[in-house]
């Protein structure tokens, strides 16, 4: 099963990493959240693009945020669902005659580590079946595998996050050398 966190560097040309170190660090924040932004919203959309729309519910929830460390000026772009999307959401069960609709209540940030990584294979331990108060699954789950979303979108975007972040990058410090 794959991990769901993962690193990745972007780095620029030496010239912009030198520029960098010489601005304050309030300045040097403005500049690296603007270009990690630009970055995130590529893999956001990407990564959008690729998920599974059984309701559409996880591809409206997926979204980014950006976090610049004060002191070291890192910046790190977050993406993934967001919270605040629990809905209602019509399921159909069954096919044929028996085919029927139910409504379900769902929160992508609940199942998204799921889709994303899947999960091994499941069976009660002090219990005949695997049951709660409404339903009865049965004696075992199925492993399930992930559909690997994030690092296929890491690794379908990195070229274009990473040439994006560096032209932010210097235009913005083209804007700061004008002052």
């Amino acid at each position: 099963m794959p991990k769901l966190n993962f690193k990745a560097r972007v780095t620029g040309p030496k010239e912009v990493q030198r520029a960098l170190r010489l601005l304050s660090g309030t300045t040097r924040g403005k500049i690296v959240r603007k270009s990690v932004t630009q970055g995130g919203q590529i893999m956001s959309r990407h990564l959008k693009g690729i998920s599974p729309t059984e309701t559409g519910l996880m591809r409206k929830a997926i979204g980014h945020k950006i976090v610049v460390y004060r002191l070291s000026s890192i910046g790190v772009a977050i993406i993934g669902p967001r919270r605040g999307f629990k809905r209602d959401v019509k399921v159909s069960m069954g096919t044929g005659r028996k085919k029927r609709t139910s409504m379900e209540l769902r929160d992508p940030v609940k199942y998204f580590h799921l889709v994303a990584g899947g999960r091994k294979e499941v069976r009660p331990v002090s219990a005949k079946v695997m049951a709660s108060a409404l339903h009865i699954w049965g004696t075992r789950a199925k492993a399930v595998a992930g559909k690997d979303l994030l690092n296929k979108t890491w690794m379908a975007t990195k070229t274009q996050v990473q040439q994006r972040v560096v032209a932010v990058t210097q235009e913005e410090l083209r804007k700061v050398g004008r002052r």
